[in-house]
């Protein structure tokens, strides 16, 4: 495979991020030696900043020697803070004496922990591994990054494949950043929509938790440890809120958080206000995340003290979703593969195909929006199509087992009245699709459309455009009459046989 051939690192930018120059010149001249392009080499936390901010960088290695603020400018990069690659690798070098740090930089979302003197071979054997696998990464309340599990998670814990320039660059692939940065894009926007639903689930379980302390009188030093925690959270979604523009939700927010620092002031002595304020809080911003508008203390009940609970619940985040990223041409699916998730098309094109009479024939494109690959999974079939990305493409999965989950909670009759449905889709296609073989066949579809955008034409008030359709119409019916005379001939010797409805059919038909 081309992720494997060493020819292809030359193409990979590498960063050196170490206050020690002599050590990072050592590691710059050993990359090489492995068939790395010359890594760029910063010796300040600030140059470091500057480089990954203007771009145009596939790997980063950045050593504590920076000091503890690497941490936070790697979870700035995942964060899509600085720079337009949040899905770089970042590889972070702890001196031996500093392996205590590995926890931060782990939780900072970066690729891998390195020791040093950083061996360039381990670099290399990490990079290649890494061109042939894609990568997966998780959202949380706090995290970002790849996903270092290898169990299956729990159902609410999205995990989205991104695009990285680095696998683009050792597959050969021609890479414009800019392109890249408008890719990434729309898919950093939903992991941080992820992000703030995520920071709601958890608001509602610690002001649960609060609630609970406060009912049971266990008003301890550790009530305004979470208070204060519950006020930084709410500053953490402010600012996810306001990266994904939603300024509404971002200020009510900061508003709550302020309401919180208040109440941590006299937490001992709660007043009723406070109390309501630790009920209503997590539904008001579950709410606000969930449609981008800030919801009214009338609908809430924060300000008021109105005992209603707000609509949505907050552990209620729906499906276990996981985000696929298919370059053009990339297959997701193909004929006769078992059926493991339905789709929706997120960003982009797919296209399906399948094979009739030996070749490949395009059956439908399924455009932004669009769900599709759910009939294999409901009827228990294998895919009957093959499904192609017709241009750089996102796709959210909904996994078989969710599919089936929802379907084995459905009334019995509903599910048998759906099954069949599927079933009759499923065969309507080999069983009344009539397939033009002749030449006259061709004449006949014509015919049939023609006649039904009259009927059409006849049926809707075109208003002024009247006269002018009826005339295109006309016209075109004496050329494809004046056509067909002329054709006359071909179609009497062509020996192929007629699919097509014939002329008088067509009439009825079209009624």
């Amino acid at each position: 495979m081309a992720a494997t051939k060493v020819e292809m690192l030359k193409n990979i930018a590498v960063l050196i991020g170490d206050t020690d120059v002599e050590r990072a010149e050592k590691l710059a001249s050993d990359l090489r030696e492995h068939g790395f392009a010359p890594p760029v080499i910063s010796a300040s936390f600030n140059d470091v900043g500057v480089k990954l901010e203007k771009g145009g960088i596939d790997i980063a290695i950045l050593a504590d020697s920076l000091g503890g603020r690497v941490f936070k400018l790697s979870r700035a990069v995942r964060h899509g803070l600085i720079g337009s690659n949040p899905f770089m690798t970042l590889y972070c070098a702890l001196a031996p004496e500093h392996v205590d740090g590995a926890k931060h930089a782990l939780r900072a979302g970066v690729d891998g922990i390195l020791i040093q003197p950083v061996p360039a071979k381990e670099i290399t054997d990490r990079v290649r591994k890494a061109g042939r696998t894609d990568m997966a990464y998780v959202v949380t309340s706090e995290y970002i990054g790849p996903d270092r599990r290898a169990a299956d998670r729990a159902s609410k814990i999205r995990r989205f494949y991104v695009p990285q320039t680095v696998q683009a660059k050792l597959r050969g692939q021609d890479l414009d950043y800019k392109d890249f940065a408008k890719k990434v894009a729309p898919i950093l926007e939903d992991m941080m929509q992820t992000r703030l639903n995520s920071q709601s689930a958890r608001l509602s379980s610690t002001c649960k938790e609060l609630a609970g302390l406060y009912q049971t009188g266990q008003i301890t030093p550790v009530v305004l440890d979470k208070l204060r925690a519950l006020e930084d959270l709410l500053k953490d979604a402010a600012a996810t809120a306001k990266q994904i523009d939603q300024d509404d939700v971002s200020v009510l927010c900061i508003s709550l958080a302020e309401k919180i620092k208040a109440f941590a002031e006299h937490y001992t002595t709660p007043s009723e206000k406070d109390l309501n304020l630790l009920k209503k809080i997590a539904d008001a911003v579950a709410m606000a995340a969930r449609t981008g508008v800030a919801v009214d203390a009338k609908v809430t009940g924060i300000d008021s003290g109105v005992e209603e609970e707000a609509a949505l619940p907050t552990d209620e985040l729906g499906p276990a979703l996981e985000i696929q990223f298919l370059q053009k041409g990339q297959q997701l699916f193909k004929e006769g593969d078992e059926a493991s998730a339905a789709y929706v098309v997120a960003a982009g094109c797919i296209g399906i195909f399948r094979k009739v009479a030996g070749k490949t024939s395009p059956v439908a494109r399924i455009r932004s929006g669009e769900f599709f690959g759910e009939m294999a999974i409901l009827d228990g079939s294998k895919r009957r199509a093959t499904a192609v990305a017709l241009e750089d493409t996102t796709v959210s999965l909904v996994s078989k087992e969710h599919l089936e989950e929802k379907m084995a909670g459905t009334d019995k009759l509903i599910r048998t009245i759906l099954l069949s449905a599927v079933h009759n889709l499923r065969t309507a296609h080999d069983t009344y699709t009539q397939r033009g073989r002749s030449l006259k066949d061709m004449f006949d579809t014509l015919n049939l459309s023609a006649h039904i955008a009259g009927r059409h034409a006849e049926r809707v008030d075109l208003g002024d455009d009247a006269d002018a359709a009826a005339e295109l119409l006309a016209q075109f019916d004496e050329t494809l009459e004046d056509l067909q005379g002329l054709s006359a001939p071909a179609i009497e010797d062509d020996q192929r046989d007629d699919q097509i409805l014939n002329t008088q059919d067509i009439q009825e038909a079209a009624e």
